[in-house]
This record gives structure tokens, C-alpha cells and sequence, in this order.
């Protein structure tokens, strides 16, 4: 072993930076022997035949909260490797690593899972950001950036394993499967689009069984081709835009039950409609509007709010009966703050508009939607008030 080694039982490294460990074997940085958990700690620049920077040789290791980058096997698995033990990898960033031959990012022999993980920029011959033979789970990560020379630039799967809510793009093949490619292998509620390889530039299917994905060309059953609309691709924001054909649009299959930023999964993807699991690493969280129409100018409509236009994209907004709102910034549909200077902050939301709760002085308000003047029935007073 190059940098440190575990062999007892229950073990927890912690906090640590695991640099330039160098052995002719397994594991670089690490090898754990026995069940073991490691937090928070720093895997770079460390060397070995296999395994450069993570060997995990035991079931019922937890890697967490990890950065594991730069290291270099000279055979296979230049981040992490799982060698048939069902230990887990979660919330790490596995990035710039490379294997010689296979798994770049991680290689998975016979069991292991990778969730919730960022895997990024990593090169091997198959399977650049990850390669799974004989089983493994992937699920709501996101691979972008890497590279195999022959097959597999962001997955190389054969032989069993599954891929589940995760986003592959941009990744490189320089033969087979820019994004995926899969043997025998199952994917489920992804997006695998814009990759690129001289064949098959997204995914490559044989014998495998791919459901409810976003990929080009489709594979017919439950694939669909459409662009899936990310927030900001240039700058790696793979979140869901409004609108992307993603949301509502995964199998009911709850592997997980929230989504790469730890939100709750499924959710509505508009207001009152059922709540469905979206494809992809991200859960669509619908803005306060989600579901508005423009009618021009600038002007948006909302079927229970009614017209409004933004203004300047500070949170301020003109409404076209109560004049300047503040929207506070993580209102959804079902939990809408106003802040207006005559009447201080307001609760409401898509099913109780036109009532709103007044937090001043805990009284509820309806507004019978009348203008110059405004009048609102003081719910809790049994009173009117009129506002300008």
C-alpha cells in the first residue's frame, strides 16, 4: 500500500489529506481491508497499479464528503475501486483521475454503489468516468468531461449493474458510446445527450434494458429524444429549466427518495398536478410562477395569481391590481411571501389565493379582486379594508 492502509473493523479517517502515496500494487492513497468509514478528506495525486487513489476491499465501508482527484492507476480504476464489496460512495467529488485500461473515475467489480457523487474530467481506455462489470449502482450522479480512448467515455457497463436518475453529458468515446456504453446492463430515469464518439455518440445498447431516458437517437420503448433544457450548460448547471421535457417524466421505480442535492423526490413539476419523478440527477423545483403565459412585453399571466410583470430581476414585481410585490426568493407555488409597503409581509400561495395571511397581525384577508380602491375582507375581524 502506497498511503495508508486499514485493516481494523470500524476505523474512521477523517479530515485528512492523503497525497503522493506510490505502491506497484492496490491503493494509492487508501486501502481498506475492513469495513471502515472515510469523511471529509482529500485523495490526490497518489499512484499504484490499481486502485490510484480509493481501493475498497471490505463491504460495509462509507466514503463521504471526499474529494478524489489527479490520481493515476497504471492499470485500472485511477479514483476508486470497489473489488466485490458493497461499500458506498456518496456525496464525493471523483475528478481528473486516470487508469490506463479501465475506469478512470471508478471501477466496479461485482457490487458497490456510487450515489449522489460528482464525476468529472476523468480519462481510461473503457469506461472513462466509470466502468461495471458483474453489478454496481450509479444513482443520482452527474459524469461530464470524461474520456475513454476506446469505448464508454462517461460509463462502460457490462454484464449486470444499473445506472438510475443520473445526468451523462459531454463526455468522449474515441470509438463506441460517447456517453454509455451498455452490456447487459439497466438505466433508468437519465439523461445521456450531448456526448460524442466516431459510433453510437450517446449510448450503445446490447442486450441491455433502457427506460424513461433522454438520449438521441432513441432506442425506442421508453427513450425520448428531446433536448433536455438545462438551466446553463456552458457553466455545468445541469439543473432541470422550466419547461424541460425531463420533468414529470421517469418511471414510478423509488430507488431514491431525493434527488443530487439531497431535494425530496418526486415532486409536481407545476402546480396541483400529481407529483412524478423527474429524469436526471435534479428534481425540477417549480419556481413561484411555474406554469405562467406571456402575454407580451414582458407581461406574464398566472391562472391563480393574474398579471404581473418583473421588474428587473431583483425579486420586485408590478402586479396589475396591487402594484409592487417583493417575492421572497424561495417561494414555490404552494408557499408564496409578498412583501408590500402598505401591508408588510403576505403569505398565499396557487390553492389560497385570493386569501392571504397578513403576518403583522395574524389575520387573514381576502381580496375581492376590485381596484382603485383594493378591498379585503378582514377574515378575522369580520371587517373591510380598502387600500389604494
Amino acid at each position: 500500500c502506497g498511503g495508508m492502509r486499514i485493516s481494523g473493523s470500524n476505523s474512521l479517517v477523517e479530515g485528512f489529506t492523503i497525497r503522493n502515496g506510490l505502491t506497484e500494487n492496490y491503493g494509492g492513497g487508501l486501502y481498506l481491508e475492513a469495513a471502515s468509514t472515510v469523511r471529509d478528506c482529500l485523495v490526490v495525486s497518489n499512484q499504484a497499479d490499481g486502485a490510484g487513489g480509493i481501493m475498497i476491499g471490505s463491504s460495509g465501508t462509507l466514503i463521504e464528503n471526499c474529494s478524489i482527484q489527479s490520481n493515476r492507476a497504471d492499470r485500472f480504476g485511477g479514483g476508486v475501486v470497489f473489488s466485490r464489496a458493497t461499500g458506498v460512495v456518496f456525496n464525493c467529488i471523483i475528478g481528473a483521475n486516470v487508469a490506463s485500461n479501465y475506469g478512470g473515475g471508478v471501477l466496479f467489480i461485482g457490487a458497490g454503489t456510487v450515489s449522489n457523487s460528482w464525476i468529472a474530467d476523468n480519462r481510461s481506455g473503457r469506461g472513462g468516468g466509470v466502468y461495471l462489470e458483474d453489478g454496481g449502482r450509479l444513482i443520482n450522479s452527474i459524469m461530464v468531461g470524461n474520456r475513454a480512448t476506446q469505448d464508454g467515455g462517461g460509463l462502460f457497463s457490462v454484464q449486470g449493474g444499473y445506472v438510475a436518475h443520473c445526468t451523462v453529458v459531454s463526455n468522449t468515446a474515441g470509438e463506441i458510446g460517447g456517453g454509455m456504453y451498455h452490456d447487459q446492463s439497466e438505466a433508468w430515469n437519465s439523461i445521456v445527450y450531448y456526448n460524442d464518439a466516431n459510433f453510437s455518440p450517446n449510448i450503445r445498447s446490447e442486450s441491455s434494458v433502457i427506460s424513461n431516458v433522454c438520449t438521441t437517437p432513441g432506442l425506442g420503448g421508453f427513450t425520448f429524444t428531446d433536448s433536455p433544457r438545462f438551466v446553463k450548460m456552458s457553466v455545468r448547471d445541469f439543473r432541470l429549466a422550466p419547461g424541460s421535457p425531463c420533468i414529470d417524466a421517469g418511471a414510478n421505480r423509488p430507488a431514491v427518495g431525493t434527488d443530487y442535492l439531497g431535494t425530496v423526490r418526486p415532486l409536481a413539476g407545476l402546480p396541483g398536478s400529481p407529483a412524478l419523478y423527474d429524469v436526471g440527477a435534479y428534481e425540477y423545483e417549480p419556481n413561484w410562477d411555474a406554469g405562467y403565459g406571456s402575454i407580451g412585453n414582458g407581461w406574464r399571466r398566472l391562472n391563480w395569481f393574474g398579471d404581473y410583470i418583473p421588474m428587473g430581476g431583483q425579486g420586485w414585481i408590478w402586479h396589475n391590481k396591487h402594484g409592487f410585490f417583493y417575492v421572497w426568493p424561495d417561494a414555490s407555488p404552494e408557499n408564496v411571501w409578498l412583501f408590500a409597503q402598505d401591508m408588510g409581509w403576505l403569505w398565499t400561495g396557487y390553492a389560497v389565493y385570493p386569501f392571504l395571511y397578513r403576518a403583522s397581525d395574524g389575520a387573514w384577508l381576502w381580496y375581492n379582486g376590485a381596484t382603485n380602491p383594493r378591498w379585503f375582507r378582514n377574515m378575522t375581524t369580520g371587517q373591510w379594508e380598502s387600500r389604494p
